[in-house]
């Protein structure tokens, strides 16, 4: 079943809403990590989402995570790619 980025979006955002305020981490950054691990594939347009079905077990496995960890990684990877993206245009 697909869903539209817009349907995707609040999801996460009602998700973020309660955990993520000290963590500083957007429905986006965590949609585009989703697409990135292969949790959730999208359309060539990028308008519509569905959720991987051949990882779905590796999904289900990680439902005893804090979600803080989680979050407190994206955080780390994200502040990495700008300090990495920082550096080449400076080159």
């Amino acid at each position: 079943m697909s869903h539209l980025e817009s349907e995707v979006n609040e999801q996460l955002k009602g998700w973020l809403q309660a955990i993520s305020e000290p963590f500083g981490i957007d429905h986006v950054t965590l949609r585009r990590l989703l697409v990135d691990l292969r949790f959730l594939t999208r359309t060539r347009s990028g308008s519509a989402y569905r959720v991987n079905m051949e990882r779905i077990g590796e999904i289900e496995a990680v439902t005893e995570i804090e979600p803080a960890d989680v979050l407190a990684e994206i955080r780390i990877a994200r502040d990495k790619r700008k300090r990495r993206r920082a550096t080449q245009k400076r080159r």
